[in-house]
């Protein structure tokens, strides 16, 4: 009897093996894949970005950009009037402030560089894992408002879904289906993203910024 669920991989063979023995598929056509290159690139896809977030590879490199980002933030005030040395030391230390207007392009860099580093994962999931968390606290610690960042980065997380056959847990299942080459969806996966850039970059901001998001 069996008192919890399955994994998913357990059912996939189970299913495999009944549609053999029942005669749906040949035993040919389910070993068939495994001379596709495509399907062994998707493996290798997942297999990287799989390593890259369990081993915590993109949250290690992170760390050295995310001091300089609060190095970068962290730009003393300088003495008002003529109060000098004497004046700041009564005052204390001068809060940090941000850099005037320096993290706007910071942000618009880690944003393409987090949106088109999805060509090196499969799905995702580990995309999220491996590089939001670090992306997210650089732009932070660069000055850019926290909810703004987050915001940017949460929903280019799903618009680089079209980029490759392998961005999603879908794409190589429509991809399979052989109605569209790579050559074909790359290019059309980029030209989507163009577009997307362009409406969430060019209209939603200045949206975001009218209801308050700053």
């Amino acid at each position: 009897m069996i008192l919890q669920a399955m994994d998913s991989g357990a059912v996939v063979l189970l299913g495999l093996v009944a549609a053999i023995l029942t005669g749906a598929v040949t035993l040919t056509a389910v070993l068939g894949g495994f001379s596709n290159s495509s399907v062994w690139l998707i493996v290798s896809a997942f297999l990287f970005s799989n390593a890259v977030a369990v081993t915590g590879l993109a949250g290690g490199a992170s760390g050295p950009a995310v001091a300089d980002g609060r190095a970068l933030a962290a730009v003393p005030a300088p003495p008002a009037g003529n109060e000098g040395v004497a004046g700041s030391a009564r005052r204390g230390p001068a809060p940090p402030r941000r850099v005037h207007g320096e993290w706007r392009w910071i942000l618009a860099v880690l944003a393409l560089v987090y949106f088109y580093s999805h060509y090196g994962f499969a799905s995702m999931t580990p995309h999220v894992t491996a590089t939001y968390p670090p992306f997210v606290g650089v732009a932070v610690a660069a000055g850019a408002p926290p909810l703004l960042a987050a915001l940017v980065l949460a929903f280019l997380s799903n618009l680089n879904a079209s980029l490759t056959h392998y961005s999603t847990g879908p794409a190589p299942i429509f991809f399979g289906a052989g109605y569209v080459d790579q050559a074909a969806w790359w290019r059309l996966g980029f030209v989507v993203s163009a577009v997307n850039l362009s409406i969430w970059c060019g209209v939603a901001l200045p949206y975001w910024k009218l209801i308050g998001i700053r």
